[in-house]
């Protein structure tokens, strides 16, 4: 057998399976599309895992209270520069009359 393409490929003879043994192939076929067929399964569950774990984590997240105490700071802050704000602009009315 004569390869026109000899630096990309080149058939070994040590690693081809002799043509009497056709019977062997088969079995070989059927385990090979059943190995493949197992692999494909591990797949599919590996994807409804990690799709079940992100919907946990997603509920996780929407039931967690906000108990950031900075956040109560913040919204006091808020209220206080608002009333400081308020007061200002009484300040400004009175001292303009």
């Amino acid at each position: 057998m004569n390869n026109e393409f000899y630096p990309i490929f080149r058939p070994n003879p040590e690693n081809q399976t002799p043509p009497n043994k056709t019977g062997n192939n088969s079995f070989e076929i059927r385990r090979i599309k059943l190995s493949l067929f197992g692999n494909i399964i591990q797949i599919v569950g590996a994807i409804i895992s990690t799709y079940a774990q992100i919907m946990a984590l997603e509920d996780l997240q929407s039931h967690q209270p906000s108990n950031d105490p900075y956040d109560e700071r913040i919204k006091k802050l808020e209220s206080q520069i608002q009333y400081l704000t308020k007061e200002i602009e009484k300040q400004k009315d009175k001292k303009s009359y």
